[in-house]
């Protein structure tokens, strides 16, 4: 099977063991004993890298044909012994399979980006002693994955985007996971350990142990409706990520909507009950279907981007609490008429260079006899403004 096997008693000679021909032709390797980080850097990387191009729109192009031929590494029965992080080595333009090394904490080194975008990764295995992983976004090839006891922490988007991933068991050891982690991938349903004194999953939805905070929604979770539990106080960040749900319902015990909660999911209306007083960055940016939405009257402000990308979104109503909006908040927001029911315009933030194309479409509707004081106000002046009345013409 294996079309070269090395055992290093000594890390970093692994270069001894492979000849210039063989770093370019070797489909298969096993790596056994110790190696250690110049093994990586001199060797590993010049396996693993890729030769290509970038296209117009900046996407890179792989050349297979220039490429190393390796597609198979296992370094499962070798112990890495430079340090507690895997790393950085090649774009992995042919890797089909790997199997990593003993001694690792962490498979990302601060600064780096794992095994990322390794198109035909299929299988990953991961070590025993484990305690954090991440890098492994828009792997798309990537399924059966199996997270080890032990393991503590994974990194916002670790395996967002991997989309062949169906199923998941997290384990009785974490303590850190949002709903990035997963967004994308095609899980119906979570499940963990229910020894974990973190999080539990109902429903195959993970929330916290007390339920106060609904952590993370499965991506393809197989209703189009969701109704969060009347428990829940807080939808965390990132927890509804790319998920493939229409319609949800939320309960008065709701106060917190975190950022990046629903980002590039499918919802196509929101109706906020008056209880929720807080909405973070980005909650709602890249929701291609999104149409209506009623903002809660417990919110001040609306940041930066929550809407961004909405291309459908035609209809917002802004409560008379809300006394700031961040410029960019509805940036590329579709043929949006928002209806504005304070008198008072809110204050903008945020403001930089205007590029007026990507507010043409955006129009505000403000209360009969508040349109003066909206075009006097600081930076309304880059919005189409006009009052109820005219709207109902």
């Amino acid at each position: 099977m294996w079309d070269k096997i090395i055992h290093l008693e000594k890390p970093n000679t692994l270069s001894q063991f492979l000849t210039e021909k063989e770093q370019q032709e070797v489909v298969s390797l096993k790596i056994t004993g110790l190696i250690g980080r110049q093994d990586f850097n001199d060797v590993l990387d010049d396996m693993c890298d890729s030769c290509g191009y970038y296209d117009d729109d900046d996407n890179y192009i792989p050349d297979y044909d220039m490429a190393a031929a390796i597609r198979h590494l296992d370094l499962g029965e070798a112990t890495y012994v430079d340090g507690d992080y895997l790393p950085y080595f090649g774009y992995h333009c042919q890797l089909e399979s790997i199997v990593l090394p003993k001694g690792i904490k962490s498979t990302l080194e601060p600064g780096e980006t794992a095994l990322a975008e390794s198109e035909n990764l299929k299988t990953l295995v991961l070590p025993e002693g484990l305690k954090k992983v991440g890098g492994f976004n828009s792997c798309q090839k990537l399924t059966g994955l199996m997270l080890p006891e032990g393991l503590e922490e994974i990194e916002s988007f670790a395996f967002c985007g991997c989309e062949s991933i169906t199923s998941i068991r997290l384990p009785k050891s974490l303590r850190r996971l949002d709903g990035s982690c997963f967004g994308g991938c095609n899980i119906k349903a979570y499940e963990i350990d229910s020894d974990n004194p973190y999080y539990t999953a109902v429903d195959g939805v993970i929330y916290s142990k007390d339920l106060a905070t609904l952590v993370a929604f499965p991506s393809a979770y197989p209703n189009k409706h969701f109704s969060v539990p009347v428990s829940t106080h807080i939808i965390g960040d990132s927890a509804f990520m790319d998920s493939q749900i229409e319609s949800i319902t939320f309960p008065d015990s709701l106060t917190t909507i975190e950022g990046w909660a629903f980002q590039g999911s499918t919802i196509r209306e929101i109706e906020m009950p008056d209880t929720i007083n807080e909405m973070g960055e980005l909650a709602f940016r890249w929701c291609g279907e999104l149409e209506n939405v009623q903002l809660s009257r417990g919110l001040t402000e609306i940041l930066q981007q929550t809407f961004e990308g909405c291309p459908r979104l035609n209809h917002l109503v802004i409560p008379s609490n809300i006394k700031k909006i961040h410029f960019f908040a509805l940036l590329w927001a579709g043929n949006l008429n928002a209806v504005m029911e304070s008198a008072v315009p809110p204050k903008i933030t945020g403001i930089t260079k205007v590029d007026p194309v990507c507010f043409k479409h955006l129009s505000f509707c403000v209360p009969n006899g508040a349109l003066s004081a909206y075009r006097n106000a600081p930076c309304w002046n880059h919005f189409m403004i006009r009052e109820q009345k005219e709207y109902l013409k």
